[in-house]
């Protein structure tokens, strides 16, 4: 089987380092700079501080053509961390987990509720480290895009599921 798209370069994993009630700070701050009657350079530079925590994400980038992976930090646009070598692939495996998220309505006595499932794809390796790829809340889409890396890869296919982990055909 030939996949259907180009599945070499991954960004899996993008996660904010600040938690959302600092985050709700600092654009409390950010306003109060921006409105302040005075406009100098530490309130641009404190501006521009701001910004760049809020944009503050950690991740897992993998480059399958060059058989390689990073954990970055990024900042605005800027992406840091070391390249490192990629053991050879052995197989790929699906994992789900429950993502559950509370939100609440203001000025109204309602909480909202949502029950997600996670799907992770996971490139295993003969080394010591396993490589997250991707991860997605669309059943379909990931199914999909791990069948076409396992063919591309030439290798097995599992699931890890509530039956412990079986391999997909």
């Amino acid at each position: 089987m030939i996949p259907t798209k180009d599945y070499t370069f991954f960004n899996a994993r993008k996660e904010s380092i600040v938690t959302p009630h600092l985050k709700v700070l600092i654009v409390i701050f950010i306003i109060g700079a921006v409105f302040s009657n005075e406009v100098t350079f530490f309130s641009v530079a404190f501006i521009v501080i701001l910004l760049g925590l809020l944009s503050l994400q950690t991740g897992v980038q993998t480059d399958l053509s060059h058989s390689r992976y990073r954990d970055y930090t990024r900042v605005f646009f800027i992406y840091t961390g070391k390249w490192k070598p990629l053991a050879e692939p052995e197989s790929i495996l699906i994992s789900k987990r429950p993502v559950r998220a509370w939100g609440a309505l203001p000025g109204m006595n309602v909480s909202i509720k949502n029950n997600s499932i996670k799907y992770m794809i996971d490139l295993i390796t003969n080394g010591d480290r396993d490589v997250l790829i991707a991860t997605s809340f669309n059943r379909e889409e990931t199914y999909q895009m791990a069948k076409d890396i396992a063919a591309m890869l030439n290798v097995r296919l599992f699931e890890n599921g509530a039956a412990g982990t079986i391999e997909l055909k």
